[in-house]
């Protein structure tokens, strides 16, 4: 089970935000966790650029406003029934939404945020919504940032899940969160590597044992290492795809999220601390940025997902990729390593 006592959704009353109460609550059902239902009453009325906010009375304006958002969540729950969990609605005054969601995960020590990925400010990106990508960007928590299913009769569990896996530590902590939720769901499971031609091929002959590693092609040593993954971080060997691709990664990431019809990325940032999480990584700021379809973003260095993982310190300190360590090429490395020897 994911390590989910606490979640906050952030909603704007919009339909996005309204499949991600969807998530929300489900994944609240099934982990018996508190559930946080936040609405960010956003004005400013200084704001010298923008006149349309500017009001005769604030207070006024924020109480009916206030008023009709407590009014809008207590509508949305009761279409969902009567939670068996702990529901917690909440309202928050700020100059923009996502600053205040920020705030309000920190200060509620949530460990996951779930919200639309349009809404406040509208789609102005092919991605997520700049709301959603702010808050990704920042949180202290992983992020769920769901988009409308892409037929209106579809259903709202996420069914093909694909996590990109570049054989880091970050891409272990990805891979096990990818694996719990596509268990949680119900979901299959697709395993990417991308192999960039310009790292080919040094990259590839130091992740596996020397004497497996000798006149076997990038892309079959990427193929074991990600097994060796599988068997010791997810689990789920026999019931996941594995692909192994060549290209820029966040162009293949994103095609492959098109032709597999993908409902769900998973994928890890890089970044620690402010500066850092404002690049969150190439790779994962650009799927984010462009994917078609929901991403959850796991944060190695701060609430994981799954808590039984050691911390991601640990394994950054380590030589060689995580799932390594014991030394066992596993099932698939030994297949290839007696073809090769014959």
């Amino acid at each position: 089970m994911l390590n989910i006592d606490r979640l906050v959704l952030a909603t704007d009353f919009s339909k996005c935000s309204d499949h991600a109460l969807d998530h929300a609550v489900y994944l609240a059902d099934e982990h018996g966790a508190d559930l946080h239902v936040l609405h960010v009453i956003a004005f400013n009325p200084d704001n010298p650029h923008d006149p349309s906010q500017h009001v005769r009375d604030p207070e006024d304006l924020y109480t009916r406003l206030a008023e009709a958002a407590r009014d809008r969540i207590a509508d949305l729950l009761e279409m969902r029934g009567n939670r068996a969990v702990g529901v917690v609605r909440s309202l928050r005054r700020g100059k923009a939404p996502a600053p205040e969601i920020l705030g309000y995960a920190e200060d509620e020590d949530v460990d996951l945020i779930v919200m639309g990925t349009h809404g406040w400010r509208g789609p102005e990106r092919t991605g997520v919504g700049s709301v959603a990508e702010e808050v990704i960007r920042m949180a202290p928590a992983p992020v769920l940032a769901v988009r409308e299913p892409r037929q209106a009769a579809a259903t709202a569990l996420f069914r093909e899940v694909l996590v990109p896996i570049d054989l880091s530590a970050h891409s272990r902590i990805a891979a096990a969160s990818a694996g719990e939720v596509a268990a949680l769901y119900g979901a299959r499971l697709a395993l990417l590597h991308v192999l960039e031609e310009s790292r080919l091929p040094a990259l590839y002959n130091r992740l596996v044992p020397a004497e497996v590693a000798v006149d076997i092609p990038p892309a079959e040593l990427a193929r074991l290492n990600i097994g060796l993954l599988l068997e010791e971080v997810v689990g789920r060997e026999s019931e996941t795809d594995v692909e192994v691709l060549v290209g820029d990664p966040v162009s293949v990431i994103t095609r492959q999220v098109r032709s597999r019809s993908v409902d769900l990325v998973v994928v890890a940032s890089h970044g620690e601390g402010a500066i850092e999480s404002l690049l969150m990584g190439s790779v994962a700021g650009g799927v984010v940025s462009n994917a078609a379809c929901s991403v959850l973003v796991v944060k190695p260095f701060g609430k994981i997902l799954r808590s039984e993982l050691p911390p991601v310190e640990s394994l950054l300190d380590s030589e060689g990729p995580a799932w390594s360590a014991s030394g066992r090429v596993g099932s698939a490395g030994r297949q290839l390593a007696e073809s090769t020897s014959r």
